[in-house]
């Protein structure tokens, strides 16, 4: 199995150039480390060689040579741990060794290299460089969501500041090859802060996503197609993100029905009909799930969006939920009148408005595989709008009835907690 290199075709951008390398690398640590300085100083010199798979070998010594030299290496390292089995930066050296091994077509070097790192992590936890190292390689081997994830593990763990700048240089680059505009974008800001200059991949991966990035206007009206983006897991469930309204449903099952409108007149909704539940003399009762998005304006304040939704209903509890959103208002209505045959209709709704996120998309994306598969992978960027940079209306609801209250009330509660997200 080749490892993987991707092509961005429309802007000529080569990735995967991914910089975790041998500089990460103490060898101090390494025992007995002055008697292998002319492996590590061919190491060195042949890096450009071995950092990256290469379809067509042009360089001035043969590939045969690079190998054997690697493995000269990674038989001296492997004799070293034999005495210190828990030496940290032997293990990971000797894991780089067998990606770069793996990179040159030695194969049977894949699986070693992952049970390196892994090792190495088991070790010590707080070390980021199993993780770092891990990702990059399960990345060059085609396995980019596995591989993007170790990586947002330890953006996840620790303050931007404390991670040097050629991890987030590898956090762009896997983010871009993943699908995950906004953090790549994020991450080059990262490591333009810590270098105290741009990166040197900012007018490769920086210009390519701000080219792709396109503003959305409030006035401009955006096709549905266009305003959701379509993820399939492979779970056969489905993803929708709308970057433009910070929105997000994940994981929704295939057997949801999925309604919407085009974003128009300052506003969008998204509904999800869920699947039939059986009520008062087993008749199919279906529950509807809704999301109505529209941007604030001077002439409808937020009290004015809600009420004009709500006040046709005079009776309104106030609810409670566990959600991540600030001054949110909830209230449960309860209409004897309506769905009779079915003990009456129950309504939940939260509402709550937000304004533009330091970093809009961010929060939104996850890895995607783009099909990709060992060797070279081609890819043209699509076009996606970036969130509308005014304060949003947001207004969630359920419409269901008592006979099957009890179990689509839950999963209203479990969908604003676990399956939406709003920046």
């Amino acid at each position: 199995m080749k490892p993987l290199i991707a092509i961005i075709l429309s802007l000529n951008l080569t990735i995967l150039n991914l910089s975790a390398s041998i500089r990460d690398i103490q060898y101090e640590n390494i025992p007995e480390v002055k008697s292998i300085e002319p492996l590590l100083d061919d190491l060195f010199k042949y890096e450009v060689t071995y950092k990256n798979w290469i379809e067509k070998w042009e360089f001035d010594i043969p590939k045969k040579d690079v190998i054997r030299k690697l493995k000269n290496l990674h038989k001296e390292l492997e004799s070293r741990l034999k005495k210190d089995s828990k030496n940290m930066d032997t293990i990971l050296l000797k894991g780089l060794v067998e990606h770069f091994l793996y990179n040159l077509d030695e194969t049977e070097f894949n699986k070693k290299a992952i049970s390196s790192f892994e090792n190495a992590y088991k070790i010590d936890q707080r070390d980021i460089r199993p993780h770092w190292f891990l990702g990059k390689h399960l990345i060059k081997s085609a396995k980019i969501i596995e591989g993007m994830n170790h990586l947002i593990s330890i953006k996840k763990g620790a303050p931007y500041k404390d991670l040097p700048a050629n991890f987030w240089e590898d956090y762009a680059e896997g983010a871009s090859i993943s699908s995950m505009p906004s953090n790549a974008l994020i991450a080059l800001d990262y490591a333009k802060e810590i270098l105290g200059k741009p990166s040197k991949l900012e007018s490769l991966v920086g210009e390519t996503w701000r080219k792709v990035l396109v503003s959305s206007d409030e006035q401009t009206r955006i096709i549905r197609d266009e305003l959701w983006l379509i993820n399939s897991n492979l779970d056969n469930s489905i993803d929708f993100t709308s970057r433009t309204l910070g929105i997000q449903v994940s994981s929704v099952p295939e057997n949801w029905q999925i309604g919407g409108s085009d974003y128009a007149n300052n506003g969008a909704y998204i509904n999800f009909k869920l699947p039939p539940e059986l009520g008062i003399n087993k008749i199919k009762v279906y529950s509807n799930i809704n999301i109505i998005a529209k941007v604030g304006t001077k002439e409808e304040s937020f009290d004015q969006f809600v009420n004009k939704i709500t006040d046709r209903y005079e009776e309104k509890k106030p609810i409670k939920f566990n959600v991540p959103y600030e001054n949110y208002i909830a209230f449960q209505v309860n209409v004897p009148d309506i769905y009779k045959e079915q003990g009456g209709a129950i309504f939940q709704y939260i509402a709550f408005e937000r304004e533009q996120p330091k970093h809009p998309g961010t929060t939104l994306e996850k890895p995607i595989d783009l099909n990709s598969k060992p060797g070279t992978n081609y890819f043209r960027p699509v076009n996606r709008y970036t969130r509308l940079s005014n304060k949003i209306y947001y207004f969630i609801s359920i419409d269901t009835c008592k006979a099957v209250s009890k179990n689509s009330l839950k999963m209203f509660d479990e969908f604003l907690r676990k399956k939406m997200i709003i920046e």
